[in-house]
Parts: structure tokens; sequence; C-alpha cells
């Protein structure tokens, strides 16, 4: 059987060892520090939809009031595809809600709000950001899906 020998800590080599590698002050300070993450955490799921407010109104210059009614308006449907827009998805996901604006009015992802189209699904956000908002590419490629002839004979 092995001798037991001290565990030197790695922030101060002259205090105890306590857990971790830490010496007590250092090891508490990070457990403390942990809660509140965890805090902080569960007060951004609690306030997730003024977040979400304040971002709207930053990026698109929409109120919440503004939003609500264009949700209203759609009936809560992407304008594209009518599929039902989920409020509580994460960003990014095919059924979350996209604002969409018109990009040669504010190139940047900040908008002035006047240029505010329509509230999309993720799929149809996406896939006209794939055609850079050009209107006779997305007419190329309706043609191309009804064209029942493949193109160059193959």
């Amino acid at each position: 059987m092995g001798r037991w020998r001290a565990i030197i800590c790695k922030c101060h080599p002259e205090r105890e060892h306590v857990a971790h590698g830490l010496c007590g002050p250092c090891y508490y300070q990070r457990v403390r520090q942990k809660d509140n993450n965890a805090q902080h955490t569960k007060w951004r799921l609690e306030h997730l939809d003024q977040l979400k407010g304040y971002i709207r109104m930053y990026q698109y210059g929409i109120s919440p009031q503004k939003f609500a009614e264009m949700l209203e308006v759609q009936h809560g449907r992407c304008l594209i595809c009518d599929k039902v827009l989920d409020l509580s998805a994460a960003a990014g996901r095919s059924d979350s809600v996209h604002i969409d604006h018109d990009h040669a009015c504010c190139p940047d992802r900040q908008s002035c709000g006047k240029c505010v189209r329509g509230l999309l699904c993720g799929d149809c956000n996406r896939g006209l950001g794939s055609f850079h908002d050009d209107p006779i590419a997305l007419l190329r490629a309706i043609e191309y899906l009804i064209n029942e002839e493949a193109p160059n004979g193959v």
C-alpha cells in the first residue's frame, strides 16, 4: 500500500487543499459563482419573452404590441408555407418565428422597422435568404419545379 501524501492546491500552494485542487476560499468562490450562474439562467428563462421583445425592438424596430398584431393578422402562421409558428421554439428551428425584412433597405442584421415584410418560419426565411431576395431567381426556381421535362435532355 502506498503512502498517503498531501494534495497541493493549484491556486494557492501554501494553503490547505479543500476540493477540486482548490483552497477553501477559491473553492467556495467557485461554488457561489455556479449558484449565481444557475440563478441567472433561471431568471432568463422566466423573462425570456421580455428579452425576445427587447431583441425584436432593437433589431427590427418592432414593439411587442406590433409583433402581437402581426402575429394576429397572420393567424399565427408563416406567410409563405402557412405552417403554424411556434413562439416557444428556439431560434433557428424550422418552426420558430423569423422576422423578414427587405435587405436592400437595411443590409445589416439590424432593420429600420419600415422594411419589415412579415413573420416567417425558419425554413422559408432561410429559403428566401438563399435566393438573396432576388425575385427573378425565385421565378426560375418555380419554373424549374413546375417544368415536367428535365433541362438539357437529362
